[in-house]
């Protein structure tokens, strides 16, 4: 090939943001699968106190250059962040995994997005149209189907766990429709650091009555390490990249990424060993249509609405 044609061949740019996305939603996928791994000889508060601890400490150093302060911890509004946003969303689904597995876990979660649109339909008073609001209804009426069977890996108690991690993806909900309603010009780094911090200053206590009610933990080198990747991985250094990518790639184009979040849950849960009965996987695909029509539909309207003449 000479050099013409070399020098007119397009070249493969990567975009930093892109890469930012795809490296967060991979590191949260896997947490599922690790957290479950952690469970088997460590506390859910216990894991859930180290993992925040962790994750505050390496964010705060960045935070504090978009304008974060230890005060902001104990403000009203990043206290409640803190209790829904990561208090009883991580602590749901950390509870629920000590009875479901980590593949049913992350079908659960794969309705996030749903749960979150049928929130703000009815706590904000959001308008959507008739395709948008099948598609949710849909997306959870395939929750419905992974929610009440049972995969054999965990138990008979399955479907309570699966319960459990759904009840931790509405207190998610909350969280985003919380922060919709409030007024803030911070950066979303500092809201994600204030928020932790608060989180921390709940958990902990938690974690010290665990300790006591049920003796100190037998940690297992393997849970250790568990436990150190979900503190400086996930609640660290993946939130940082998301945060890096925001600068970088418009949130209305992020927010499909993390609908990878449990592909790569499940991915990672099979990876592991465990099974996934044909209605989980049905459901799952349920989930996975709903959102296609739910997130088509509202592309759609946006672009009707952008298209539409402004008014003189």
């Amino acid at each position: 090939m000479t050099a013409r044609a070399l020098a007119l061949r397009p070249s493969v740019r990567f975009d930093p943001g892109i890469l930012a996305l795809l490296a967060a939603v991979a590191i949260w996928g896997v947490t599922m699968v690790i957290t479950r791994s952690a469970l088997e000889s460590t506390g859910p508060f216990t894991i859930l106190a180290t993992r925040f601890i962790i994750g505050f400490a390496l964010l705060v150093p960045f935070a504090r250059r978009r304008g974060f302060t230890m005060k902001m911890v104990v403000r009203p509004v990043f206290i409640i962040f803190g209790a829904v946003g990561i208090v009883a969303h991580n602590g749901l689904e950390t509870l629920g995994l000590q009875f479901t597995s980590a593949g049913s876990g992350a079908l659960v979660v794969a309705a996030v997005p749903a749960v979150t649109a049928a929130m703000s339909i009815l706590m904000l008073k959001e308008k959507v149209g008739k395709m948008q609001a099948l598609g949710i209804a849909i997306s959870i009426g395939g929750v419905a189907l992974v929610s009440g069977s049972n995969s054999g890996v965990a138990g008979p108690a399955e479907p309570f766990g699966n319960l459990l991690v759904f009840l931790g993806v509405v207190a998610w909900g909350l969280y985003t429709v919380q922060g919709k309603r409030l007024v803030t010009d911070l950066p979303s780094l500092v809201i994600t650091t204030a928020g932790m911090g608060a989180a921390v200053g709940m958990l902990v206590p938690m974690a010290v009555a665990e300790v006591v009610l049920t003796g100190m933990p037998q940690v297992e080198p393997i849970a250790a390490l568990g436990i150190v990747y979900l503190g400086v991985m996930a609640s660290g250094i993946a939130y940082a990249l998301w945060n890096y990518a925001l600068n970088h790639v418009d949130a209305a184009a992020a927010g499909p990424f993390a609908n990878l979040v449990p592909v790569i849950g499940l991915i990672a849960a099979i990876m592991a060993g465990e099974t996934t009965s044909p209605i989980q996987l049905l459901g799952g695909a349920v989930v996975a249509i709903g959102l296609s029509l739910s997130e088509s539909a509202r592309i759609k309207h946006s672009r009707d609405i952008r298209d539409m003449p402004s008014p003189a």
